[in-house]
């Protein structure tokens, strides 16, 4: 379907296709090229091909020319208008054809153009013309007796037309002797006494991009004398003619007063001879610029003595490469080597303005620089990701900024010619209170190393100067610069006067970039915004509360009470634990007896009241120390007889139990003791014991000594090899047995404040299965006479596959404890002051109270995992600058790895706990959970908004399914995206009487949308700010109707909004001409045979289809199919029957089938009995 066509409507009137507004919507014209009458609001009944020859068209004799009156009526000066003949390729056109000058009235602005539509958004639904070589399948014009194209009017164009001629007498495109103003450009011509030839007494014939080759005598011959001339030969590619090797014939003659040839190959079109020559100029005619493979080539930028091959590593040497000179596939397209002579060798329309702004195929020349030939090589340019990612928020702390880091790239050309760039513009969206005067120094640096940073060595820049706009939104840099190799660039700026607000989302794609070059691939846009330098400057909101109610539940607790065991209750089962201190049991030293948990843990290995201790603890138990003095040591547990316990404090965070204060007895002094236990219900336990001892001579040791039954995993020491500690780390194996850890002392303080860390020696204890870290050291030598002191212990049994290497990451503070990251391009940002000691008691932790900033009134963060251990948590968030006045009515918890929220926290389950501070913007919300993964989490105000920066929404039908794509350059809280579908009535016709023409256009049916995916298929990236492309390829539609579709966004508070444009697509599938195997085969009595009738579904072109079946004698047995069929998929069904009747007998048979005079397809099948 395309220009020229005839459209039928219902009351008989008859239209032609003028020109296609759209996917739907195309203009038309009457027969007589006016704006058409008695068509408004008719349906449409056909659309066809005027003409089924050119010949026909020009004469006005065809069948199907019905009453286009245009074409017979040949003064097109009287009508005022051009005659615009479509070639379509919809099978050879075997019959020369002759436009005599006497029945055509024409000038310089009414006159013949014979072409084959080539726009697929202005003319046709698929491109008719060659793509620069010869291609069965477009238009061909073929003559086998006499001329091809004989074309006397002046003024005419023929342009993209495949031409063939097969004599040796007859001229394949002539034009008359006495005519003027011809041009014939972007045809593949072949055969024939000449490709083109113009008689004598001709003016003004201009011939370019043409392809010229296998020509008995001239390839192209302009003919004219020291009067008459004025002819253009322009990059035309002429190769292997004077077959006849006669002395009179040449490549390309070029003759007449004023006559130019440039810019053009012509090459084999001699045998050495003086007289059979490439390149003849005569009569004041000039050259430049050509090439040749004899010497024939003059003047200036020309090549003479090249050699033509299609080898693509040729060597050194005088070279033209082509793709293909072999006989039969000839395709003269230049190769991208650096041995191509033809590459950037000739003049460009900048310099020389005959010279054609496209090439053969459509591709643009400009510049001052143009290939010689038809086709204008067009090296290729991809731009992707730069290696080492997209530079990171250059925002990174308020005041101005040097050298800031804003956007990396990376450019690749393809092949060995470098790509020229002559500029490139970035685009700027987003933008909040950046100002042009707040930009200064842009630059484009080139990243030798790609390590996604400008070094000092690296002091390269393209481009030029950047120049900003914020008023266009863009960045420019207009500099020429060459990209020779695969390139890394960084864009540097210069800022002032950043502050909280500032914001910024650079782009760039491949409309920005300004080249020769054949452009291709994608970017990541950025976003960029003040942070992570903010600091609220408030302290930690107090997350402790006092024990009430069911918060703690506690067997026996008061004064003189002997039962140490606590049940921690809250309403998050996962939050329940039981913990036995009997640490006044006679028989037993240590502190701890058990410490369980209450309920399971499905990714922790725990099972109901498992015990995260080992579980032998007979030998001294776990955390102690005694006095030691010469040979005498006391333990200070088993001989205290009474106890009393409190409860600190008891929170969603953790819970504090403390001994309270204590004596015991030793081997001289006694020691005054208070033990604390701060527990998280993940696992992780700190110690802290405070002894008072009278004398400084005594040595103070602490322990932690653990018993290891047979089979359960391994208890290893780790001395401190010159490290300032010592601990132990255990492999669990499974439940019941002994579970992962790791332990270790931390440090001392003394009352003052005054931290010390654990005293150098350390040793493993020795024994059956024991194994243990004692700590030893005298008091007085970090400080003397100090007392109280407090020495603290870690243990963490919230960690999983632990290995030797953790104890130095607990122990020296290198965990970095499940933090956000500020590099995930979420919203919001962390207090980077705010991880280890989350809860200001001296100690690191993963489970405490984070500091995270809003960007409207929204946080979405990532809380990640150690690379190399899974470890359960549990934190409390504080979110600053909350300015709404509205709690967030819940949170999300999202996988890292999946989009699926794997969990929406509600406030009145008890899942979370949210408080708003209206008086100081911020919101507390923490977890009642355990975490166990990276996580990422999303909390903030639902009336925020969604905010889904689209930059396009496409679809094409064009193989039997639709496909739509979708791209984003940014997100925000989105889930995911819905899609509707509705189908679309048939074209009818709305008449615009304001115009000359009238529209065909789409009413849209009344029959709703209906929903064929939703946010759970097609889920989006919820906070992201860089550029993300979707598809989605809906096959459940119908050949031949027309569908429209639209696309919402789906917020995490599942409010939607709609995209405001639209998808309007036809459906349409070019079928293949196949026939299949039967199914099954072997068979009997029945068995299916499918078979495809190629061509185009919308077109519906008819071709007679014969289905027939033969025996192995070749003896027709039945003709199954004998009909016209369009283009399509088809089935029949045989039953075993011959055309008599009668079932056939068992064996082989051949099944055949014929469509049109083209397609011709057998195969066997075997009928068994």
């Amino acid at each position: 379907m395309g220009v020229g066509d005839e459209v039928t409507f219902g009351t008989g009137a008859k239209v032609y296709l003028m020109r296609k507004s759209s996917a739907t919507q195309w203009r038309v014209t009457s027969a007589a090229g006016k704006w058409p009458d008695g068509v408004s609001n008719e349906p449409v009944i056909s659309i066809k091909r005027a003409f089924n020859s050119l010949n026909a068209a020009m004469n006005g004799t065809s069948p199907l020319a019905g009453d286009a009156t245009h074409l017979n009526g040949k003064n097109l000066t009287s009508k005022d208008t051009k005659l615009y003949i479509a070639c379509y390729g919809d099978g050879e056109d075997a019959t020369g054809v002759s436009i005599p000058s006497g029945t055509w009235t024409v000038d310089a602005t009414r006159y013949i153009t014979i072409c084959t539509p080539a726009n697929i958004s202005t003319e046709c639904n698929t491109s008719q013309r060659h793509p620069g070589k010869w291609t069965t399948g477009k238009y061909v014009l073929s003559s086998s007796s006499g001329g091809t194209l004989y074309t006397y009017p002046n003024y005419t164009v023929i342009d993209g037309l495949q031409l063939s001629n097969s004599t040796t007498t007859s001229y394949n495109v002539t034009g008359y002797a006495y005519g003027s103003y011809y041009t014939i450009k972007n045809c593949i011509i072949k055969g024939g006494l000449a490709g083109y030839y113009i008689g004598g007494w001709s003016n003004y014939v201009t011939v370019c991009n043409n392809i010229v080759y296998d020509c008995y005598g001239d390839g192209i011959w302009l003919n004219g004398d020291a009067s008459d001339g004025y002819h253009k030969a322009y990059n035309n590619t002429v190769y292997h003619c004077n077959i006849a090797e006669a002395n009179y014939y040449d490549g390309i003659k070029v003759c007449g007063l004023g006559s130019l040839s440039t810019n053009n190959i012509s090459m084999n079109n001699h045998s050495g001879t003086s007289y059979k020559r490439d390149f003849v100029v005569a009569f004041d005619a000039a050259q430049s610029y050509n090439i040749s493979s004899d010497a024939t080539a003059s003047g200036t930028g020309s090549l003479a003595s090249r050699t033509a091959t299609a080898n693509p590593s040729p060597g050194a040497g005088n070279w033209v490469v082509f793709t293909n000179i072999t006989a039969g596939y000839e395709d003269f397209h230049l190769q991208n080597v650096s041995e191509n002579d033809a590459n950037n060798a000739g003049v460009g329309p900048g310099s020389d303005a005959n010279v054609p702004e496209t090439d053969i195929d459509g591709d643009a020349r400009s510049g001052t620089t143009a290939d010689i030939g038809a086709d204008e090589f067009y090296s290729t340019l991809s731009l992707s990701n730069h290696p080492a990612g997209q530079v990171i928020s250059a925002f990174t702390y308020q005041g101005a900024e040097t050298n800031a880091g804003v956007f990396a790239f990376r450019l690749t050309p393809g092949g060995l010619i470098s790509s020229q760039i002559s500029q490139m513009v970035f685009s700027l969206t987003n933008i909040n209170n950046l100002t042009d005067g707040e930009w200064a120094g842009v630059e484009l640096c080139v990243d030798t190393d790609g390590d996604g940073s400008i070094e000092a060595g690296e002091t390269s820049t393209v481009g030029g100067a950047g120049a900003i706009n914020t008023t266009a939104k863009t960045i420019s840099f207009s500099t020429g610069f060459s990209v020779s190799g695969a390139t890394n660039y960084i864009m540097r700026a210069d800022f002032s006067n950043l502050d909280p607000s500032d914001r910024v989302t650079i782009m760039l794609d491949t409309g920005g970039i300004t080249t020769t070059s054949t452009k291709s691939g994608s970017v990541d846009s950025i976003t960029h915004w003040e942070v992570p330098w903010f600091n609220p400057g408030k302290p930690l909101p107090k997350q402790y509360t006092t024990v009430s109610g069911n918060d703690i539940y506690v067997q026996t607790i008061g004064a003189g009470a002997t039962t140490s065991s606590y049940f921690s209750s809250r309403p998050d089962s996962l939050r329940q634990f039981f913990i036995d201190f009997n640490a006044s049991n006679s028989t037993t030293d240590g502190l701890l007896n058990s410490f369980k948990s209450a309920s399971s843990d499905p990714g922790s290995q725990v099972s109901a009241a498992f015990e995260l201790l080992p579980s032998d603890k007979s030998q001294s138990n776990l955390f102690n120390i005694y006095r030691k003095n010469g040979a005498n040591e006391s333990w200070y547990s088993s001989s205290v007889t009474a106890l009393s316990f409190t409860v600190v404090e008891s929170t969603f965070t953790r819970t504090k139990y403390r001994i309270n204060q204590r004596t015991v007895p030793m081997s001289g002094n006694n020691a005054t003791v208070t033990t604390e236990f701060t527990v998280y219900p993940s696992g992780h336990i700190f110690v802290y014991d405070s002894a008072y001892v009278a004398a400084d001579d005594d040595t103070i040791s602490a322990q932690f000594y653990v018993a290891q039954n047979s089979g359960e995993g391994a208890i290893l020491a780790q001395n401190n090899s010159g490290k300032a500690y010592g601990g132990l780390y255990g492999t669990g194996t499974a439940a019941d047995n002994l579970h992962d850890f790791v332990a270790g002392f931390l440090g001392y303080r003394d009352k003052n404040g005054t931290s010390e860390t654990p005293f150098a020696s350390c040793y493993a204890a020795t024994g059956a299965g024991n194994r243990g870290v004692t700590i030893t050291g005298t008091r007085t030598a970090w400080n003397s006479g100090v007392s109280p002191y407090q020495q603290a212990f870690m243990a963490d049994f919230s960690t999983d596959n632990v290995a030797s290497s953790e104890l130095d990451n607990f122990m020296l503070d290198k965990q970095d404890p499940h933090v956000f990251d500020k590099y995930d391009y979420r919203k919001g940002w962390y207090d980077t002051d705010k991880k280890g000691d989350l809860n200001g008691d001296g100690f690191n932790e993963s489970d405490g109270t984070y500091e995270l900033h809003c960007i409207a009134n929204q946080v979405y963060f990532w809380f990640n995992h150690h690379a190399n251990r899974r470890k359960r948590y549990c934190p409390v968030f504080r979110m600053n600058n909350y300015t709404n006045v509205s709690v967030p009515t819940c949170v999300f918890l999202q996988h890292v790895s999946d989009a699926t929220i794997i969990d929406t926290l509600m406030p009145g389950n008890g899942e979370v706990n949210i408080s708003l501070n209206d008086a100081s913007d911020y919101v507390v919300f923490q977890i009642n959970r355990i975490i166990r993964d990276s996580v990422l989490i999303f909390c903030g105000d639902p009336a925020s908004g969604l905010a889904v920066e689209m930059s396009g929404f496409w679809g094409y039908g064009d193989n039997g399914a639709a496909k739509l794509t979708w791209t984003t350059q940014s997100e925000s809280d989105n889930l995911g995206f819905n899609l509707y579908r509705r189908e679309v009535k048939d074209e009818v016709e709305v008449k615009d009487k304001t115009k000359t023409a009238s529209t065909l256009t789409s009413a849209l049916a009344s029959t709703p949308y209906r929903l064929i995916a939703d946010y759970t298929v097609l889920k989006g990236q919820l906070t992201r700010a860089l550029r993300t492309d979707y598809e989605f390829t809906d096959e459940f539609v119908s050949l031949g109707k027309t569908y429209e579709y639209k696309l919402e966004s789906v917020d995490l508070y599942y409010l939607a909004e709609a995209y405001k444009n639209t998808v309007v697509l036809a459906v349409d599938k070019v079928f293949p001409f196949d026939l299949e195997q039967n199914v099954p085969n072997p068979f009997n009595p029945l068995t299916r045979i499918c078979y495809s009738v190629p061509g185009r579904f919308s077109e519906g072109k008819k071709l007679f289809v014969r289905l027939e079946i033969y025996n192995i004698r070749g003896q027709l047995v039945r003709n199954l199919v004998t009909d016209n069929k369009a283009p399509n998929r088809y089935s029949v069904v045989w039953n075993c029957k011959a055309n008599n009747g009668r079932y056939v007998a068992s064996g082989v048979y051949v099944y055949r089938i014929s469509i049109g005079d083209e397609y011709l397809k057998m195969r066997k099948m075997i009928v068994v009995k």
